[in-house]
C-alpha cells in the first residue's frame, strides 16, 4: 500500500514543547484532495469562422455548414444540428469559404465529445487525426507479403465506388492514395477479389487516377475500422 505524510504535533511532556513528525496515511486518504487535470495538449482561442462538416449517413454522405466557438490546433468546438456519438468519424474542412472555385481540401477528425447548449443545439469536441508518418505509405504498419511500388499518401478525398455488376454507386472518402492504388471507407460490403469501378469526384489525383470518368479496380484487402462501424477498403488499380 502507497503511504504518504501529514504533519502532527506530539505532546511530548506536560507544558513541554511540542514537536511535528508525520502519520502514516493510505494514499486513498489524499484521492478527495486531488484535482482534476484536464488532459488538452494545446491552448483553445475563443474564433468564430466558418467549417464544413461531412460525414457517413444512413442514405449516403451528408454535409453540414456551421461555426467554431474555439479553435486549438488539435481540435476545434463547433455547433451542429444533429447528435453525433463520441467517436463517430467525420471530415472537416476549416476554415471553409464558400466562394473558391475548387473544393477545397478535407482531413479526417473524430468526435471527441457531445453536448447539449440551453437552446437545444449539440456542441460537438472535434479532434482532429494526424496520419502516422512510414516511409513505407499505407497505415504506418508495415504489413507481412505486402510489397506496395508506390508509396500512398494519406488525403481524404470524395470518391464515387460501385461493384462491377451494380450500377448504383456509394459515396466514399479516401483515407490514402497512390499512382497504383487506394484506401476508402465503406458501410458496404465488399470481398478480397471483388471488380469495382472508382471514380474520383475532386481534387487533384495522380495522373494514373482520372477525375470524372471511371477507373476499373480490384479489392486486395478489407479491414475493419476501429474509429467507427464502417470498413477500410484496400483496391489496386485494373486501368
Amino acid at each position: 500500500m502507497v503511504k504518504v505524510g501529514r504533519p502532527v504535533e506530539e505532546n511530548l511532556g506536560i507544558g513541554g514543547p511540542k514537536s511535528v513528525g508525520f502519520e502514516l496515511l493510505p494514499a486513498t486518504a489524499m484521492s478527495n484532495r486531488v484535482v482534476a487535470i484536464e488532459r488538452r495538449f494545446h491552448h483553445r482561442v475563443r474564433l468564430a469562422l466558418p467549417i464544413r462538416l461531412r460525414w457517413a449517413g444512413p442514405f449516403g454522405q451528408t454535409i453540414e455548414v456551421s461555426r467554431t466557438r474555439n479553435v486549438s490546433r488539435d481540435g476545434v468546438l463547433v455547433e451542429c444540428a444533429g447528435p453525433h456519438p463520441p467517436g463517430a468519424s467525420l471530415w472537416v474542412t476549416f476554415p471553409y469559404d464558400p466562394a473558391l472555385p475548387e473544393d477545397p481540401s478535407e482531413f479526417p477528425a473524430r468526435v471527441a465529445r457531445e453536448e447539449r447548449d440551453a437552446s437545444g443545439r449539440h456542441r460537438l469536441a472535434i479532434a482532429f487525426i494526424s496520419p502516422r508518418r512510414s516511409a513505407a505509405g499505407g497505415n504506418g504498419l508495415r504489413k507481412a507479403g505486402e510489397q506496395r511500388s508506390s508509396p500512398r499518401r494519406a488525403v481524404s478525398l470524395p470518391v464515387w465506388v460501385r461493384l462491377a455488376e451494380i450500377p448504383w454507386y456509394e459515396e466514399a472518402m479516401t483515407l490514402d492514395l497512390s499512382f497504383e492504388g487506394m484506401r476508402f471507407l465503406s458501410t458496404r460490403l465488399y470481398e478480397p477479389g471483388n471488380h469495382v469501378y472508382v471514380s474520383l469526384r475532386t481534387g487533384t489525383p495522380p495522373s494514373s487516377w482520372n477525375s470524372g470518368r471511371e477507373n476499373l479496380a480490384l479489392v486486395v484487402r478489407v479491414d475493419p475500422d476501429p474509429r467507427s462501424n464502417q470498413v477500410a477498403v484496400a483496391v489496386t488499380r485494373l486501368s
